[in-house]
């Protein structure tokens, strides 16, 4: 069995969000396109260009979110949606 692929959410030069997706040989298979303003954006973003998500590691190395956003009460462990699709 291959390892999975890994989704790694992170801060963009400080001005947004984005996201790259890598396959078990560590190359990137898929990346955001461009800068999101909100992680809530960037999430969202990403789980619609990968079908597969909830197959995927998800790594969240973004440290950067306001305690009042609906993304910072995101499980991002449990399933990009924590857990309530």
């Amino acid at each position: 069995m291959s390892a999975p692929h890994v989704i790694t959410l992170y801060g963009a030069r400080g001005i947004g969000f984005r996201w790259t997706r890598r396959a078990g040989n560590h190359r990137i298979v898929g990346a955001a396109t461009e800068d999101y303003a909100s992680k809530q954006g960037a999430v969202k973003n990403m789980i619609t260009a990968n079908a597969d998500v909830e197959d995927c590691v998800i790594r969240d190395v973004t440290g950067l979110v306001s305690p009042r956003s609906r993304a910072a009460r995101t499980d991002l462990s449990r399933g990009p949606l924590g857990g309530a699709e």
